[in-house]
């Protein structure tokens, strides 16, 4: 059975109340929490923190595709994670050290973000 499509102004207001629930989750953590273990294994919540922060960066630098591009589902996208595990690990574990206020960077981060969207 075919899924439903989601139009982009559905798909945009779902991806804005997704970013808005992380944000929340980003600023409920204190110093204690931030150094505890996350869900990914090696990762603390500092980490995953982080890494939601990179991502609100690369949503802000991106570029329309053109009408006739092919883009990838959400399982391709997912699975390309694996070949690029060490450079996902290296920018989050950057992002990590040089941030000390992750809930601030990522307000801000996606404050640039929602313009590209």
């Amino acid at each position: 059975m075919a899924r439903p499509r989601l139009s982009a102004p559905q798909a945009r207001s779902l991806l804005l109340d997704c970013v808005e629930a992380v944000g929340r989750w980003v600023g409920e953590r204190d110093a204690v929490d931030l150094e505890r273990p996350s869900v990914l294994p090696g990762w603390s919540q500092r980490d995953l923190g982080a890494h939601v922060v990179v991502v609100a960066a690369s949503v802000a630098h991106l570029e329309p595709l053109p009408r006739s591009a092919t883009t990838l589902t959400v399982s391709e996208y997912l699975a390309g994670y694996r070949e690029r595990a060490e450079r996902i690990s290296w920018l989050t574990q950057q992002a990590a050290a040089q941030t000390a206020d992750l809930s601030s960077a990522y307000s801000e981060r996606w404050t640039a973000a929602r313009e590209r969207l």
